[in-house]
């Protein structure tokens, strides 16, 4: 008998002028959800992220996608998140439902985070 993958946590920020505190809420989320449960972060409604909170951001992501797929919904005109795409470790993709396709879906959780 096979056991079904974990179903994947979306994360969906509600904000769209990320301040500091608004990203350690961010990857305090990212951290909370289980090792090896894949993640989805919806950052379509995210805008321009100063140095600092993009660094951060991708440090966490890249730390989550060491145990379970990450994949980063956004628009293509979104510049953070292609940072990740580099190395083709996280795809970034423009739809919800082929994000979570490519985690593993289906989703398990929505959460906003601040």
């Amino acid at each position: 008998m096979q056991i079904p993958p974990p179903a994947c946590a979306v994360l969906a920020p509600r904000t769209s002028v990320p301040s500091s505190a608004t990203v350690r809420a961010w990857c305090e989320a990212i951290t909370a959800v289980p090792c090896h449960q894949p993640l989805v972060f919806d950052a379509r409604r995210v805008g321009t992220l100063d140095p600092d909170g993009a660094t951060s951001l991708v440090h966490h992501l890249y730390w989550k996608v060491r145990w379970a797929p990450v994949v980063i919904v956004a628009a293509a005109s979104a510049a953070w998140p292609r940072l990740l795409h580099l190395d083709r470790s996280v795809p970034v993709v423009d739809d919800l439902d082929r994000a979570i396709t490519l985690a593993g879906g289906p989703a398990a959780t929505v959460r906003s985070a601040a």
